[in-house]
């Protein structure tokens, strides 16, 4: 609500350290109570839920873990190899992989 009756006012541009998706997240937050005496608790307690976001983030991305694999294919095989990428992604995220998914990975 207030963002809609303060639309058109200006907001002090203000260097958050944050990057990406954070600082989308945060920002505009951080701008608004930038010279309010609540400025460090807002910014601790943002902190705070950005480090609970990004752990949950890593823990549950299979990103990394398939870009790991590739860069192991390719530095031990010089180029990839499908069926391998194929076995050892379902190996390393069977436990994201749904087990009603799995008889249909056929590998050989």
């Amino acid at each position: 609500m207030y963002r809609l009756i303060h639309i058109n006012d200006s907001n002090e541009d203000i260097e958050t350290g944050l990057y990406g998706r954070d600082k989308e997240l945060c920002k505009r937050l951080l701008q608004l109570f930038h010279k309010a005496e609540a400025y460090e608790e807002v910014k601790s307690t943002l902190q705070t839920f950005l480090d609970k976001k990004n752990k949950r983030k890593k823990s549950t991305s299979v990103q990394p873990v398939i870009y790991g694999i590739v860069v192991d294919l390719v530095s031990n095989f010089g180029r990839l190899k499908i069926i391998l990428m194929v076995k050892r992604t379902t190996n390393s995220l069977g436990h994201i992989i749904p087990r009603t998914l799995t008889p249909y990975i056929e590998l050989r």
